[in-house]
């Protein structure tokens, strides 16, 4: 099959033609997050003709995965970015494909988006949204942001090129649990599918250069009613992103000394006495206290100072979080906190 009869239905279209279809071709795009939204946007990309995907993700396959993740398999354990790389390639032959088994944190963000000129934002995790946000506006990328929360979804554009910097903190200033990922509240598959589609309608239109834009605009979709609407952005305050990213290396660099997570075998040979385990959002557990709903307050009250208290959540992100500002607490010094990495699923595996 030639180029030519490759993108023929698509250069037919008078809007992109055969110069639209060059710019595709020379576009360079960095997906992060190969779950329920990447998945779906790379696969459009790949078939529109992008040059150049990379893909992003550390997340290997599983079974809660596919009922949004179409485009993987039931028995199909390899790592996302390695199983969806190797679906577009397939589609698409005639471009560069890129896996990148990376987790992105402040300290290596920059160089995944280094050679990329947009970058779609399709992660589940608050921290990293924040931290893929500040990348782009410090780097001057353009970013489409995707979210979803059950049956609602959402789509942005931010040009960090412009001098307005408009961007996801003018949107959702960042407040812990704002940013809801769907592993601890649910997503119905259709909002995945949607998303998906039109981040990477977004990003085409932006490289073509055609139609109506959502550039500092947030389009919010209401799936069960079947509404939609485009909120304007306003910018709320001039940003240092280059702190921001330090900042955020620097916390890092504090948990690599001071650990705040503890692996699923680490936990599990505890004994009893050694621990004081507390769930959010999973229900009820044996020998465990549901903390779900309750202040940072409220929570402070029932640690154990004599014990190691674990935090426990469905994947390990709200559980980190939690951590992470119980030990700012000056009164809590001395007490030992940690989260289960990877969360229940992780020792139910």
């Amino acid at each position: 099959m030639s180029t030519s009869d490759r993108y023929i239905r698509q250069t037919l279209v008078p809007e992109i033609g055969e110069i639209g279809q060059e710019k595709l071709n020379g576009a360079k795009v960095t997906i992060i997050g190969c779950g329920g939204l990447g998945s779906i946007v790379a696969p459009y990309l790949a078939g529109a003709g992008i040059g150049q995907i990379t893909l992003v993700d550390y997340d290997t396959i599983s079974t809660s995965n596919l009922h949004r993740q179409v485009f993987y398999h039931s028995g199909d354990s390899r790592r996302k970015a390695e199983a969806l790389a190797k679906h577009c390639r397939l589609l698409n032959p005639e471009i560069s494909i890129i896996a990148q088994f990376d987790k992105v944190t402040a300290i290596n963000v920059l160089d995944v988006i280094n050679t990329s000129n947009i970058v779609i934002d399709c992660t589940d995790d608050e921290e990293v949204k924040y931290i893929i946000n500040d990348a782009c506006m410090y780097s001057e990328k353009v970013l489409v942001y995707g979210g979803m929360h059950q049956f609602d979804g959402y789509v942005a554009l931010f040009d960090g090129n412009l001098s307005s910097k408009i961007n996801l903190r003018d949107c959702f200033p960042q407040t812990a649990g704002r940013l809801a990922n769907c592993s601890e509240i649910g997503v119905f598959n259709i909002t995945a599918g949607i998303i998906g589609l039109q981040q990477a309608n977004t990003a085409l239109k932006h490289i073509l250069g055609i139609g109506a834009d959502v550039l500092n605009k947030l389009q919010v979709f209401d799936v069960l009613y079947n509404r939609s609407s485009i909120i304007p952005i306003r910018k709320t305050q001039d940003y240092d992103f280059k702190t921001m990213l330090e900042k955020a290396e620097e916390v890092i660099e504090e948990q690599h000394c001071n650990p705040l997570e503890i692996n699923a075998n680490q936990f599990q040979q505890l004994d009893p006495a050694q621990k004081k385990t507390f769930v959010i959002n999973v229900g009820n557990q044996p020998d465990a206290t549901n903390i779900s709903g309750m202040t940072i307050k409220e929570i402070s009250e029932l640690l154990d100072q004599k014990m190691l208290n674990v935090f426990v959540c469905p994947r390990g992100n709200t559980s980190l979080q939690l951590v992470i500002s119980l030990r700012t607490i000056k009164e809590l010094d001395g007490y030992e906190m940690a989260s289960l990495k990877g969360g229940l699923s992780a020792i139910q595996t």
